[in-house]
């Protein structure tokens, strides 16, 4: 792989209210995966055998900067088997078997409320594997077309659409 990013991010809200229904929000192109990335916690962003590394971007007027811990690498056991055999044919008990293990980046991006944890996976099979963990607080406001969260609490209809 020569370059991987996530082209955009489209946030769709889906409310009819008057003052929110032209609401459309392009999350990368508008604000940044890189600029808004932020540092990641050891132990709790990223698993103990986890190697962090610094994030560097461009601010608006061009000016290089640096974050620390933006980026962690670890190996992934999943208890998943990538190959396995066993020999029955042959008077023999030989059996061979490989765990899938596989290398992860991750980083987390956070756009005004939403935290983006995205992950790399990198498999000993040669694919890629990209996941995208939606977290963080909810926007809740009054309006009649939302879902009930609990009682009093109403949050806005909307969508994620990434494009990698």
């Amino acid at each position: 792989m020569y370059r991987g990013y996530i082209s955009e991010m489209f946030v769709p809200y889906q409310d009819l209210s008057e003052e929110w229904y032209f609401r459309t929000f392009l999350d990368a192109g508008e604000f940044g995966v890189g600029i808004c990335a932020v540092p990641l916690q050891p132990h709790t962003d990223c698993p103990p055998n986890a190697v962090f590394l610094d994030g560097y971007y461009t601010t608006r007027d061009g000016t290089p900067a640096k974050t620390s811990n933006v980026f962690c690498v670890f190996e992934r056991y999943a208890g998943d088997i990538m190959w396995r055999h066993s020999e029955t044919i042959l008077p023999s008990d030989t059996v061979e078997v490989r765990p899938d293990v596989t290398l992860v980046v991750r980083m987390v991006s956070t756009v005004a409320n939403y935290d983006y944890i995205i992950d790399w996976e990198f498999k000993q099979s040669g694919s890629i594997k990209i996941t995208t963990s939606l977290s963080g607080i909810l926007a809740v406001k009054a309006s009649a077309y939302t879902h009930k969260v609990l009682e009093w609490v109403t949050k806005s209809q909307l969508d994620w659409l990434f494009s990698i």
